[in-house]
């Protein structure tokens, strides 16, 4: 079900558009952009970006046409809970992060 249309416009070029459409499909966010496809479907058909809880983790697949795989990118580090975490300090095993 499509449930929504959008526009991106070039933050260098404004002449340079694309178009946008979000469906909702099985559970998922599926991104089509107009002109760009995935590597496993016929030219128009393709969602070059789904979003989806996998594995109970929220993921996003890039699936570029071209690309011999898709690349899944796992979006538990981003959480909130895990923002907060990191500001106070609870993960004083990893050396990337300031307490």
């Amino acid at each position: 079900m499509e449930i929504a249309q959008t526009t991106l416009i070039d933050r260098m070029d404004a002449k340079r558009q694309v178009s946008l459409t979000i469906y909702s499909k099985d559970g998922q966010l599926h991104i089509k952009a107009s002109g760009y496809g995935d590597n496993c479907s016929q030219d128009g058909e393709g969602y070059p970006i789904v979003i989806e809880v996998f594995d109970n983790e929220l993921t996003h697949i890039i699936s570029l046409e071209g690309a011999k795989e898709d690349k899944r990118i796992d979006e538990e580090d981003a959480t909130e809970q895990q923002r907060r975490d990191e500001k106070h300090g609870l993960y004083p095993e990893r050396e990337d992060i300031a307490n």
